[in-house]
């Protein structure tokens, strides 16, 4: 039973087609969560709100 197993994974893996992909700087860094947030003093948007309030502006508008 556990070489007809054995025998079954074997042929699903070399149906299986694994590509490999180079990622780049920005990429990795979103993977491993080094990339900060980009934020400017200003006036930002309470995301569930949508009022203005005075603090940090993040790319998207809405507050850091």
């Amino acid at each position: 039973m556990l070489l007809i197993q054995k025998k079954q994974i074997k042929t699903i893996m070399k149906k299986l087609n694994i590509q490999k992909k180079v990622l780049s700087k920005s990429d990795l860094r979103k993977i491993n969560g080094s990339a900060r947030p980009f934020c400017l003093q200003g006036f930002c948007q309470h995301p569930s709100t949508g009022e203005l309030i005075p603090g940090l502006v993040g790319r998207d508008g809405f507050c850091c």
